[in-house]
């Protein structure tokens, strides 16, 4: 299954690639790929060819720490996988209005065995898009991406536990972002946004800083 939007781009091997590096995998094998932003009007735009995070993981437990310290963000058609592990899940929420891509995988990270890296494929993500759907440009939108964290975090919790690096990393960020223009949604939701008194202190700031570089302005 290749999931695409109308505005994003794959590179012309990227399908016959990922296909070629799942053929003798299980189906419970996720196959990921390198990307980038490119500006809308302005050609491709490389952000970053070297997160550490573009490689292949033997168990989905070290891609999820990994994507932690690589900005946490990975775009849903970087990612190709068989169709049964779709149909494990359940499928896509519906009532959800943002970060549908970010839950429903949350949900397929649960039964993926294995990670493999094309090396030969790359997608592009485009940026700075007013309209994009994961843009926070209502209080609707700001209430539903925490709503989509809390089922995230949910979803994970039972094979990751409730101390899964990338939750962590990515409610700070969605705090920072609701900080800025929300800040009555982060007094609704105290509680989830509290602090995590066993977050890595003195590697944190470094983490948020690669974040912010690379998704701010999403």
């Amino acid at each position: 299954v290749q999931w695409l939007d109308s505005d994003d781009l794959l590179s012309k091997n990227k399908l016959m690639s990922q296909i070629r590096d799942l053929k003798f995998k299980n189906q419970n094998t996720l196959a990921t790929c390198a990307w980038s932003y490119f500006l809308n009007n302005s050609g491709q735009e490389e952000i970053k060819s070297n997160f550490p995070v573009f490689r292949s993981f033997a168990h989905m437990q070290q891609f999820l720490d990994v994507l932690a310290i690589s900005g946490g963000f990975f775009p849903s058609h970087a990612y190709l996988l068989a169709s049964a592990l779709v149909k494990k899940t359940g499928g896509w929420r519906e009532d959800l209005i943002i970060n549908q891509d970010g839950e429903f995988f949350s949900r397929i990270f649960l039964i993926v065995d294995e990670i493999v890296f094309s090396k030969n494929a790359k997608v592009y993500y485009r940026k700075n898009m007013a309209d994009n759907i994961s843009y926070l440009g209502n209080i609707e939108k700001a209430e539903q991406a925490i709503y989509s964290w809390k089922l995230i975090a949910n979803n994970l919790k039972p094979k990751f536990g409730d101390n899964l690096k990338l939750v962590r990393i990515s409610k700070k960020y969605l705090k920072l972002r609701l900080e800025e223009k929300f800040p009555e949604n982060l007094e609704k939701h105290i509680d989830f946004f509290k602090e995590d008194k066993i977050l890595d202190k003195p590697m944190f700031p470094r983490l948020l800083r690669r974040v912010q570089k690379y998704l701010l302005k999403k």
